[in-house]
């Protein structure tokens, strides 16, 4: 649902980017469907014309589907992805710095028994 509802003017442009791509699909299709891509004043380059739509459709398809996935993945929080990362690195850096200090003692703690024993 939430989706759906546009939420800045880089939202909308990708809503209508995808709205484009498939109306052209889907005009095209119809096209190669019926084939009325071989009616051309031309006709014998009918086949031309049926086989640059073919390809028009694979084209507009493939950017139908990015700005769906785009839309679908749309960060309205302004980086909150990026700070999610970023709090997590921090937490990583945290944790690794606690099992270098407890490494870190550890190891003077092994001098010392060696010098002991020495």
């Amino acid at each position: 649902e939430q989706v759906l509802v546009i939420r800045s003017l880089t939202h909308l442009s990708l809503w209508f980017s995808a709205v484009v791509c498939i109306v052209f699909t889907v005009i095209w299709f119809s096209d190669i469907f019926t084939l009325r891509c071989f009616v051309s004043p031309l006709a014998h380059h009918g086949y031309l014309k049926c086989i640059m739509e073919s390809v028009g459709i694979f084209i507009f398809f493939a950017g139908f589907r990015d700005s769906i996935r785009m839309i679908a993945h749309f960060d309205d929080e302004r980086q909150h992805v990026l700070q999610e990362k970023r709090r997590q690195m921090d937490a990583l850096e945290l944790e690794s710095q606690r099992v270098f200090d407890v490494a870190k003692a550890n190891m003077e703690r092994l001098r010392q028994q060696v010098v002991q024993k020495l």
